[in-house]
């Protein structure tokens, strides 16, 4: 079968090749001169095809991720016709898509731990995200998908997405205004108002797409749950999911019907409220008033916030969870599981004591939010911090040791002021002043470092803090209060040091940068050799902390950004 590209006439021989995959509706090629491609050629191509085709063509979306050489979106690229008089339209070619299983692959537990243990809570809301961006391009280039369900929808172990049989989508001609419709679809993934309706008939709205989107969300984030699951309490058979959907009887919203939460399904309160809060907006407001469905819009938002409150459980770095909750639902998950773990740990990987190989944990690519759209975004999965958000981390970490410096200047002259009055001065007096400013530091950074530091670590952060600074204020025997804010910070950095010593491989750069920010400001104020009256030794004092608490803050701020877990 020789075929003829419509953009340059160059003229391919299919006869020979063995299709890459084969369905009721056409065959799949390797294109012979460029293996980026693939050729779709239908069984019994129609003059629909055609002229759908050439209205896609003529209105691609922009593909989020074609710049980082993935894509996202398998959008015809070019018509093949028959190389003869005729010319008959027989296919297209797409961008060719590699090394993907379809997204039930991930969100199901057993087959995720099967071939790839390593993808993580935060993995599974980086497909969230990039399917939603995907979902919002194609919606915002006047298209509907029509049939969004488990099986149309890629995904690697990147977490990069592909939607795939694009052919499908409902297409509205910019030039005639004629709508090619989508005529398929699965009745799990169908709201409520087309349950029992013959698509081919309908004209599917941007609300349709939107129930299904948060279907595939739900899943995602609830280890394969479908939102309209229940334990049946009524009488007779179950209904199936579809009558459910139909009902409106979700089980998490104001009409649950007959159903209560499955067992094996994670906990309701473990998502984020604001996720919540669109989960009900979709599947119980929008029941009978569809256009309050979320936007696509509005996931990518939500799951960007979602994705930076995630916090690391202390046991295991790869149970990933919101930091709303106040315990680790992976940890107990695990056990209600009797020990098998939906996350494996990275070391129980390593042993084989999951019984799954050593598989090489790629960084995902995430497509950021709104106001990055069509950049990629590459996150390293061994980091404290996402490669992209560093400096953003390291300048609000700054922000954050100044803030803590200048409240710790505060306790300290109340410390002192107290002190004199209680204490009369001497050894006691300077183990306040300085635990004080300790203790006040400690606050202020684990406040900010609580997001990226392993529940329930960053209270170990506190603690440590203080005992360091209580400890160099000890070892600090004179009554000058810069040398005693000096002795404090240095044994707090020791004892911080010491706690991410057992939590880091590049765990030396945290001193160095500290010391160096900290020593940095003693030399250039001479805080070691001042002498002078009171009022001199609190403004001294003042500017020593302000001055540290930059300085400091900026180093050591780009340190801890910079820290791979071990």
């Amino acid at each position: 079968m020789r075929l003829k590209r419509q953009s340059n006439a160059e003229v391919i021989d299919f006869g020979g090749l063995e299709p890459l995959g084969r369905g009721g509706e056409a065959r799949v090629y390797l294109y012979p001169s460029d293996e980026s491609c693939v050729a779709k050629i239908y069984h019994r191509p129609m003059d629909e095809h055609r002229r759908k085709l050439q209205a896609m063509l003529a209105n691609p979306p922009i593909d989020p991720m074609l710049e980082k050489g993935h894509v996202s979106i398998a959008w015809p690229k070019d018509l093949l016709h028959t190389d003869d008089s005729r010319g008959i339209m027989m296919g297209y070619l797409m961008g060719r898509v590699q090394d993907m299983r379809p997204i039930i692959d991930y969100f199901n537990p057993a087959s995720r731990r099967s071939h790839c243990p390593l993808f993580s809570y935060r993995y599974l809301i980086y497909t969230a995200r990039n399917l939603v961006a995907a979902v919002k391009t194609v919606h915002d280039r006047g298209y509907v998908i029509g049939d969004i369900n488990e099986s149309n929808v890629l995904v690697n172990d990147r977490a990069l997405v592909t939607l795939v049989d694009t052919d499908s989508f409902q297409v509205q001609d910019p030039q005639s205004g004629l709508i090619f419709r989508c005529p398929v679809g699965k009745p799990e993934y169908t709201p409520p108002e087309l349950q029992n309706q013959v698509f081919a008939n309908i004209d599917r709205k941007v609300e349709h797409d939107l129930f299904a989107l948060a279907v595939l969300v739900f899943s995602l984030l609830m280890e394969g749950t479908h939102p309209f699951d229940g334990l049946y309490q009524g009488e007779g058979n179950p209904p199936l999911r579809e009558e459910r959907i139909a009902a409106g009887h979700f089980v998490y919203g104001s009409r649950p019907g007959p159903y209560t939460v499955k067992p094996a399904a994670p906990p309701w309160e473990m998502l984020p409220p604001r996720i919540r809060s669109l989960f009900v907006r979709c599947f119980d407001q929008g029941h009978s008033e569809p256009s309050k469905r979320p936007t696509a819009a509005e996931w990518q938002q939500a799951l960007f916030q979602a994705d930076q409150d995630l916090i690391s459980c202390a046991v295991n770095s790869q149970h990933l969870y919101g930091a709303h909750l106040t315990s680790c639902p992976w940890c107990a998950r695990r056990d209600r599981l009797g020990g098998r773990d939906p996350f494996p740990s990275l070391e129980s990987v390593r042993d084989g004591s999951y019984n799954v190989p050593v598989i090489k944990k790629d960084d995902p690519i995430v497509i950021g939010d709104d106001s990055h759209l069509h950049h990629g975004q590459q996150v390293s999965s061994s980091s404290f911090v996402p490669q992209g958000e560093r400096a953003k981390f390291a300048f609000g970490f700054l922000a954050a040791n100044t803030a803590g410096a200048f409240i710790a200047y505060i306790a300290m002259m109340i410390s002192n002021d107290m002190g004199i009055q209680s204490l009369g001065g001497g050894g006691r007096l300077r183990l306040l002043i300085g635990t004080a400013g300790a203790v006040t530091m400690g606050v202020i950074q684990a406040l900010y470092l609580r997001k990226r530091w392993p529940d329930p670590r960053w209270p170990v952060w506190i603690s440590s803090t203080a005992i360091g600074g209580f400890l160099g204020t000890l070892i600090v025997q004179v009554d000058k209060l810069n040398s005693l804010a000096l002795g404090a910070s240095l044994g707090m950095i020791a004892a911080q040091t010491i706690l991410l010593m057992n939590r880091s491989r590049n765990w030396g750069w945290w001193p160095v940068a500290s010391c160096v920010g900290l020593i940095g400001s003693g030399m250039l104020l001479d805080t070691l050799h001042f002498t002078g009256g009171d009022s001199d030794k609190s403004t001294q004092l003042f500017l020593f902390l302000m001055l540290s608490g930059v300085l400091q803050g900026t180093l050591a701020g780009f340190a801890f950004a910079n820290l791979e877990k071990k």
